[in-house]
């Protein structure tokens, strides 16, 4: 056959097979006796004949293609794989041909047993499109036991041994077997078991069981058996019995902290001398006057004082006016009148300015009396009788006007008012002086630096020696300067002046003094000598305020020695000082070394991290760059210039030298000891000198430690005497010149043993919390010499018989040690034995010492450190139960609460009511404090101390609160990251939370940086451009509580600074209150040098090369470092981890292949302290292997995966493995098919150890990410499906590590990774056969999701992560919005859910605000869930998934019920005419889609709106439009279907999930389908003649009834002779549409026409709910039961109501309709036939029992199919009547459950 040949016969069968596809959707099942309860089965096969004819056509189009064999297609196989190209394509288009025999033959099968053909199909064999079972059955149940036996009954004990011995004792433990547990084992030393929920220690402090030892108020252990009395420290408490607190108690016997100068004088002794008792009652007190009044005294309150003051200081008649009035204001004018207008004379009082410079013209302000006119004159008479006129100018009032003065010579003239009317001036007159003209030579100074003094002396010289000669002695003269602009002015209004009075100094000189400015600052000065102009033309003079440039004060190196503390004398203004070079000149940046780092942790206070390579050492010197730095925020300032010397620290570091090794060697084997975790570098390198001794030969070791000056010792170990000590030491010194030295014993062994060291990795050894968990792992070296490499042996044990040995892990490479699991303050010792299995005799043991220490306790308050309370606010609570015990010691944690009044230095007395002087609080020994704010006195302070504890451990957390009266708004502001210190590091984004109780609505919530000047950092909260999000403010409906917070991105505070944050809430009366938090950013890792093989800048691909990191420095309590190598992968600069986590400075591995496109790698340390990490890159030049044998193949394995599988290293083995698979399968084509027969060989050894590294370990995050990027690598296509099942296994393991860790956080790209893998697989999986698989999928999202929302902080945006057809989004945040789905989709939840997850809500962690947010959208081509062919096609929307969860917890939110539903927005993806949408939701526990508690709306914009009371996964799907069909013609009265006859029931559930097409077919299309499948197997020409004839005979579809959880079972009754009795059709004759409405609660017909119309008929109906009224009463003819009954039809009716009540008006419910027409023997036409919709609603459960005595024909009742509207809509639609379609015949349809081999469902009968 040839190639164009197979090709049409795969084309001809496949469409063969998509027409019986169809066919038999429409075949009918029928059965002739009642009782036989048979029923045909269908099982449809997913169908991958597309997929195997594009697989089968592309090969056969390609000769070279069938020839092409992939010689390379396993390059882990030693021989060759044998799969070739070509087989693939024969292996694909065998699949298809027998996909399409299959089909044919089991549709063949199914008609035959229909039919009664074929008595039985039991022979065939059905193809498993899931995995076979050990047993070998499709999806089978048989599982294979730990030995390996197909459903054997090996079991694994306790320990996870197969048929091991190990058993759980009484106290819930494994012991025995290979635990090496003790039977009592878990049983405390009193005989308690510890695994009891309600388990505490029951030895008291002393150790002695159940002893009455206690520790007292100095954590000394006291009474019980000590022989210390329970007193023995009572000489130490104070007065409020606090051990050494160092209270006293005062002259009134009070007790009160110690004041600074140690009087004990009291604050509750009075004025009088006389102690309050109690305190907080009235006290006598001074008065404003200094008089004691009040309690006691016998005095008034205003004892000492008068009406004017106090009698000691002014008379009583010193403040009287005019009128006699105490400070009463009244003046008398200037007629004389005490209190007068000035309208009872006419005269002037006086003018200003008095004294004027000769011949000029200055505006004059006159006052007096009398000015009425409008035409007013000013006259100026001079000595000698001469006068001048000018008119007025302006008049301001009776008793004010402005003129101008003529040009007048020097004198002195009076001034006098005439008016327009009277021909004399005023009576009164006031003096006017004219000076000579004096022109001003200088004022000074010009400049003068701000602060320098703290008033400025400002000299005014004149141009002439004697200007001032006669002017000084005038009494008109008046010394002025004027300042332009607001510096000095009160009202602060721009451009307003200011007056300042000075004096004549000389006869050419006057002098001023002003206050310095509180800023930099031009000023603008003017000389006068009357306070209102400027003396001569000179006009203003400029003084220039200069703030001083900030002077280098100090320059110190810190303690670690990786940074200098810089210090300044002033603030720096460091918005333009963004690197080192910015502020120090080049020397000093070439001593700072390469790329140092410069950042102003205050603004007087300059941090430099040195750089590599730095050679700056104490004594050098630190020179400012000249220009560049200038004083903080002045507009005008000096440049900063000078150095400075460097000092050392105040503590020099000392280092520590550490050294690691094998203390046994084989007999061939080499001395390597490194000292490369040594501290105490000071960030660069430091000096090593090697020593050795021994009383064996040293000869030929201290030649070789003579020449080695590195931290690593290499040498031969034969220089080693056999079985004789060796100590060698190594001296370290760093560049401070401090040493330490370290000693390491080294013995070789006579004979060949593998060498094994002990590695800790997560902690540091001569610390170990005991809260920590860490590894500690067996390194083991072959030498091929002697110990070549072979499968190992691993034991571990420890010293101490209470330490519970992690069992998963006892006897593998890696011991993890739980956390908790040690005792604290121990010295623990761990020893591994290794041995080859090959050689167990020969056993080398290694061990290692672990100190441990008692986790410090943790206590906490929630809330800001300071907050303000309103003594009217109530009942205050200050929470400190979130306080724990990270070693969870299992003794209860004791609470004490303390309280001291700060502003006056007191303990806390009542000022409530009735309270007054008592102490409060008084009960203070719970988690949470809880008072009365009365209690507190208005505008005091008080300091809140809570102090927990367990047995000698200690904590304390304190809380600032400010009391103040009213009941202004309470403020709680929260870190929300961080850890228990409030330390954030510089990568995290923090988030800042603040919930607000009011009793009135707020109008602003402020957040700003406080403290500033004292240290603390700034930020500038107003800029949005640091925020992820604009802050808004939720409140809650019910209003009282909202919520607002602001989240600073990453990267932007400064590290190693402080911050003080305060949050200002302020209602509408004007109250407001303050909270304040303070957080400090660590320094985090820095100075770390990163070498990549051996510095060289290259290496060779799949060779060795050493990553080597030098000089890290940390925070001192951040300690132990941990470091992992990345490998930059793409050009978005994602990574892939190429190492595991460790404790080593320095690691080896395979160098990868150069990335696509370039010539070299980059590579990324990430080096971690115990809080952050920090990354640091170098790039590398990489050598292309020209070619890679099969020798080099093997001597690959051999060296580089090998090795590392027999000593358990199976994550590194499978780095090694990936690199070569990578590099063998260049070129190699992939698979188009989903997934493969068989595993390929080399995808099934990276499965293998992906497995194993699995269950040999105790996965960290770091080994789990490193997992993830190995995953990524592997090859799905490549992999059956029980190979991707058991990788869809690892993937989930791999996912738990994160969404099961406390605070994991998984990284995008690693997230995108698995769900890129899950999809990979998801999309070739059948839901019907595949269902399982699909579960692990979606479970594996949803810890995605889980995992990355813990990174999200509410309103901080969405997260989304996409692959393949599905996209994820994660977000938190208050339900005020709707929320939009990557995919477009989008969903409002509802006033029920917004209501309920409001700003403030109680959740298992206390309050929470909003909710996380996480959606699945999968798009057209992504179908995850349906299982059948029609929901699959009939699927017109992508489909979302919703979920709410805690966001705190993340536990899942359960929502239904909801009374205001939830709308999700989909979109129509291909809109079609004649189609309607139903939205369903997936049915987790029927595996279907389902309609209840859904809504549809359909909108005309191509989307549907889904109404939902829960939440789910949703999806709408299409369904052909309803249409009215008139009743077929010509139809016979009597008779009955060919071949059928009988009487049977049908029974209707009416709480079936889909609507259904009750349609009989009738069998016509049997023989067709017969023989179809009879010519398929003959010949194909044969098929494609009978395809073309079935095609043109095909019947109109019928619709397939297919549930999940039943299955119906139709026999076909012989029908009835028509009885034509329906209803008149309504009275305006119209065309008849059936719209839907509900009818409750009883059937009745309705058209909606005539809703508001009583309808005929002699019946009362019940109340009907329709599109247009609300409850309405109609007559209806009769039910719907007595309708049937009228035609003949034996109806039993059952209803059932539930207790939904049906919606009246305007809801939106769906309801299902059923039609059913009449017809007529006479061939009337349809349109003058009537019809009735009866409505079923979906609320009602009801079953209705239907008894046929007679046949019908085709003129017979039939049932169509109508959409489900909702009932608030009218459907005006016309719509065109369908052809006749085949009658419905009584029926009976039984709900069963599905009965199927593997538990899928299947479609087993239509009607």
């Amino acid at each position: 056959m040839t190639r164009l040949q197979r090709l049409c016969l795969i084309v001809c069968c496949l469409t063969l097979f998509e027409f019986v596809s169809n066919t038999s959707s429409q075949t009918v099942e029928t059965a002739t006796d009642e009782s036989d309860s048979d029923s045909v089965e269908l099982a449809t096969q997913a169908d991958e004949s597309s997929e195997s004819e594009s697989d089968s056509d592309s090969d056969s189009l390609s000769d070279s293609d069938d020839s092409e064999s992939d010689s390379d297609s396993d390059s882990l196989s030693d021989s060759d794989d044998s799969e070739s190209d070509s087989d693939d394509s024969d292996s694909d288009s065998e699949d298809s041909d027998s996909s399409v025999e299959l089909a044919t033959s089991e549709m063949s099968s199914s008609d035959s047993e229909s039919s009664d053909l074929s008595s039985s199909d039991e022979s065939s064999v059905e193809e498993c499109f899931g995995i076979l079972d050990c047993a070998g059955v499709c999806n089978g149940d048989a599982l294979e036991d730990c030995a390996g036996q197909c459903n054997g009954n090996a079991t694994h004990d306790c320990a996870n041994e197969c048929n091991g011995d190990a058993t759980i004792n009484g106290c819930n433990e494994c012991v025995g077997g290979r635990t090496g547990r003790a039977a009592n084992f878990g049983m405390d030393k009193c005989g308690v078991c510890k695994s009891l929920s309600t388990y505490t220690i029951t030895w008291d402090c002393h150790g002695t069981c159940y002893g009455n030892a206690t520790i007292d108020s100095c954590l000394e252990c006291v009474g019980g058996d000590t022989g210390r009395t329970e007193i023995a420290n009572d000489g130490r408490l104070d007065c409020r019995d606090i051990c050494d607190g160092g209270w006293i108690t005062d002259d009134c016997s009070h007790c009160v902290p110690p004041r600074s100068d140690n009087s004990t004088t009291s604050i509750w002794m009075d004025c009088s001398g006389t102690c309050v008792d109690p305190p907080g009652i009235d006290m006598a007190y001074e008065n404003d006057c200094g008089v004691c009044v009040g309690n006691g005294t016998g005095l008034a309150a205003d004892a000492g004082t008068n009406v004017c003051g106090c009698d000691s200081e002014v008379s009583a008649s010193s403040c009287l006016d005019c009128a006699g009035v105490p400070n009463g204001g009244k003046a008398v004018d200037a007629c004389g009148v005490c209190g007068g207008l000035g309208n009872t004379c006419f005269a002037v009082g006086g003018v200003t300015p008095n004294f004027i410079a000769e011949n000029t013209t200055v505006e004059l302000t006159v006052t007096g009396a009398g000015f009425d006119s409008d035409t007013i004159f000013c006259v100026f008479t001079s000595e000698d009788g001469q006068t001048a006129e000018t008119a007025m100018v302006a008049q301001q009032s009776i008793a004010i006007i402005t003129c101008n003065t003529p040009s007048l010579p020097e004198g002195v003239y009076n001034v006098s008012v005439r008016m327009s009317d009277a021909s004399q001036p005023s009576v009164t007159t006031t003096e006017l002086a004219v000076h000579p003209v004096v022109e001003i030579a200088s004022v000074s100074p010009t400049e003068v630096d701000l602060n320098s003094v703290d008033e400025i002396t400002i000299v005014v010289t004149a141009d002439s020696s004697d200007a001032f000669a006669e002017i000084r002695n005038s009494s008109f003269a008046n010394p002025s300067l004027i300042i332009s602009g607001a510096i000095y002015s009160e009202s602060g209004v721009p451009n307003s002046d200011v007056v300042i009075t000075g004096e004549f100094t000389a006869d050419d000189e006057m002098s001023f003094v002003i206050d310095m400015p509180l800023t930099s600052c031009l000023i603008e000065v003017i000389p006068s000598l009357n306070g209102h102009t400027a003396l001569g033309n000179s006009g203003a003079f400029n003084l220039t305020v200069i703030s001083p440039a900030p002077v280098l004060s100090s320059a110190k190196f810190s303690n670690n020695g990786a940074s200098l503390l810089v210090t300044f004398d002033g603030r720096v203004d460091s918005s333009s000082l963004s690197d080192c070079d910015d502020i120090f000149d080049d020397a000093s940046t070439a001593e700072l070394g390469t790329e140092p780092t410069c950042f102003f942790r205050q603004t007087d206070v300059l941090v430099v991290i040195v750089g590599k390579s730095a050679t700056i050492v104490p004594s050098d010197e630190l020179t400012l760059r000249d220009g560049n730095v200038k004083a903080f925020q002045e507009e005008i300032s000096h440049v900063a210039s000078g150095n400075v010397t460097v000092d050392g620290p105040d503590q020099p570091l000392q280092p520590l030298a550490v050294l690691q090794g094998s203390p046994m060697i084989p007999s061939c084997g080499d001395v390597r000891i490194s000292g490369r975790k040594s501290t105490g570098s000071g960030a660069r390198s430091m000096t090593y000198a090697w020593d050795v001794e021994s009383s064996g030969s040293t000869t030929s070791v201290d030649s070789a430690l003579a020449s080695v000056t590195a931290p690593d010792l290499t040498m031969n170990g034969t220089f080693l005497d056999a079985d004789t000590p060796y100590n060698f030491s190594l001296t370290v010194t760093n560049f401070f010149g401090e040493s330490h030295t370290a000693y390491y014993v080294v013995e070789r062994s006579a004979i060949a043993l593998p060498e094994v060291k002990v590695v800790a990795k997560g902690v540091d050894i001569t610390s170990a919390s005991v809260s920590d968990s860490f590894d500690l792992t067996a390194e083991v070296t072959f030498y091929s010499a002697c110990v070549p490499p072979g499968a190992t042996v691993f034991s571990w044990s420890v010293d101490n018989s209470d330490v519970p040995l992690n069992l998963k892990t006892i006897d593998k490479r890696t011991l993890h040690v739980d956390a908790n699991s040690l005792p604290g303050d121990e010295v623990i010792t761990f020893t591994v034995e290794v041995y080859k299995s090959s050689e167990s005799d020969k056993i080398v043991q290694s061990s290692i010492s672990v100190t441990t220490v008692s986790t410090p306790l943790v206590a906490i308050i929630r809330g800001g450190a300071e907050t303000t309370v309103g003594r009217d606010s109530g009942t205050l609570e200050i929470d400190g139960s979130a306080s724990y015990d990270p070693d969870e010691v299992a003794i209860d944690m004791t609470y004490s609460w303390t309280c001291v009044q700060e502003t006056d230095s007191s303990s806390c007395y009542s000022f409530m009511s009735g309270e007054e002087g008592n102490l409060f609080p008084k009960s203070a020994s719970s988690a949470v404090l809880s008072f009365d704010a009365m209690n507190m006195q208005s505008d005091k302070t008080y300091l809140f101390t809570l102090t927990i504890s367990k047995q000698t451990r200690q904590a304390t957390a304190s809380v600032r609160i400010s009391a103040v009266s009213g009941n202004p708004p309470q403020v709680i502001v929260e870190l929300a990251t961080g850890d228990s210190t409030n330390k954030v590091t510089f990568e995290d984004t923090v988030p800042i939370k603040a919930f607000v109780k009011h009793s009135v609505p707020l109008t602003s919530v402020a957040w700003e940086t406080i403290d500033t000047d004292s240290g603390y950092g700034y930020f500038n909260f107003s800029d949005m451009s640091g925020l992820l999000s604009i802050p808004k403010i939720h409140t809650s409906p019910w209003g009282g509580m909202s919520f607002t917070q602001v989240i600073i991105k990453s990267g932007l505070l400064v590290k190693g600074t402080s911050y003080r944050v305060q949050v200002t809430a302020t209602d509408q009366d004007g109250q407001s209150s303050v909270s304040k938090v303070t957080f400090a950013v660590r320094s985090g890792v820095t100075s770390c040098d990163f070498t990549v093989a051996d510095g060289i800048g290259s290496y060779t691909e799949m060779e060795t090369i050493n990553y080597l990191l030098e000089n890290c420095v940390a925070d001192e309590d951040a300690y132990p470092l941990s470091y992992q190598i990345f490998l930059v992968k793409d050009d978005d600069d994602n990574t892939e981890a190429v190492t595991q986590k460790g404790s080593e400075p320095s690691a080896s591995g395979v160098g990868k292949s150069a990335r696509d496109g370039y010539d070299n790698n980059v590579f990324v340390a990430r080096v971690c302290d115990r809080y952050s990490c920090e990354e640091f890159t170098t790039e590398v030049n990489v050598t292309v292997k020209a070619s890679f044998s099969a020798a080099d193949i093997t001597d690959f394995k051999s060296n580089q995966i090998e090795p590392l599988e027999f000593q358990g290293d199976y994550l590194g083995a499978l780095v090694n493995t990936n690199m070569l698979v990578t590099k063998t399968s260049e070129g190699r084509r992939r698979r188009k098919r989903s997934y493969a027969d068989t595993t390929s060989s080399d995808q099934q050894d990276l499965l293998t150890l992906i497995e194993n590294v699995i269950s040999t370990s105790v996965l960290s995050l770091d080994d789990a990410v490193l997992l993830i990027d190995q995953a990524s690598q592997l090859v799905t296509s490549d992999m059956s499906l029980d190979s991707q099942n058991d990788f869809l296994d690892s993937i989930k393991d791999v996912s738990e590590i994160f969404s099961s860790t406390d605070g994991a956080v998984i990284k995008e790209e690693n997230a995108r990774t698995l769900l890129s893998q899950i999809q990979n697989v998801a999309t070739g999986l059948d839901p019907v056969w595949n269902d399982a698989m699909l579960d692990k999928c979606r479970d594996g999202m949803g810890k995605l999701m889980k995992s990355l929302i813990r990174g999200k902080s509410l309103g901080g945006g969405a997260t989304d992560i996409a692959s393949s057809g599905v996209t994820l989004r994660m977000e938190k945040d208050v339900l005020d919005e709707s929320f939009s789905t990557a995919g477009g989709a989008s969903v409002d939840f509802g006033d029920d859910l917004k209501n309920t997850y409001t700003a403030a809500w109680t959740c298992d962690s206390g309050t929470c605000s909003g909710v996380s947010v996480k959606t699945e959208h999968y798009d057209s081509s992504t179908d995850l869930l349906s299982t059948s062919d029609e929901d699959k096609n009939s699927r017109a929307t992508d489909v979302v998934a919703v979920e709410l969860s805690d966001p705190d917890s993340d536990e899942t939110l359960n929502v239904t019920g909801l009374s205001s539903p939830i709308t999700v927005n989909l979109t129509i993806n291909s809109p079609a005419s004649g189609l309607i949408y139903t939205c369903k939701y997936w049915d987790d526990t029927t595996s279907a889609w389902s309609t209840d508690g859904v809504t549809t709306i359909e909108n005309d914009d191509n989307t549907v709106q889904c109404l939902s009371t829960h939440l789910s996964t949703f999806g709408a799907f299409s369904s052909p439009a309803p249409t009215t069909v008139p009743p077929p013609t010509g139809a016979t009265t009597s008779g009955g279907v060919s071949g059928i006859t009988g009487t049977s029931t049908t029974e209707i559930d009416m709480t079936t999930r889909e609507e259904a097409v009750l349609l009989v077919d009738d069998g016509s299309n049997l023989a067709v389908i017969i023989g179809v499948a009879v010519g398929v197997l003959a010949l194909v020409a044969v098929v494609i003649i009978i395809i073309v004839v079935v095609m043109k005979t095909k019947k109109p579809p019928t619709k397939q009834i297919q549930d999940s959880e039943s299955k119906i079972d139709v026999r076909v009754v012989t029908p009835r002779p028509y009885d034509n009795r329906l209803p008149p059709p309504p009275p305006h004759g119209g065309p008849q549409y059936n719209v839907p409405v509900e009818i409750a609660p009883a059937y009745a017909p309705l058209n909606i026409y005539d809703a508001d119309e009583p309808v005929p008929g002699d019946e009362a109906a019940a109340a009907i709910t329709s599109p247009t009224k609300a409850m309405m009463k109609n007559n209806l003819p009769n039910t719907f039961g007595e309708f049937l009954k009228s035609q003949g039809v034996k109806v039993k009716e059952e209803p059932h109501y539930g207790d939904d009540v049906f919606p009246g008006e305007g809801s939106s419910s769906n309801v299902e309709v059923a039609s059913i027409y009449s017809g007529s023997s006479d061939g009337a036409s349809s349109s003058s036939r009537p019809s009735t919709s009866y409505v079923l609603p979906r609320q009602a459960r009801t079953s209705l029992t239907v008894v046929s005595e007679r046949g019908r024909q085709q003129d017979d009742a039939m049932a169509t199919p109508t959409r489900s509207l909702s009932a608030s809509s009218r459907d005006t639609r016309p719509r065109t009547p369908p052809r006749p379609v085949a009658p419905i015949h009584i029926a009976e349809m039984q709900a069963r459950r599905p009965s199927s081999a593997n538990g899928k469902t299947h479609t087993v009968g239509h009607i």
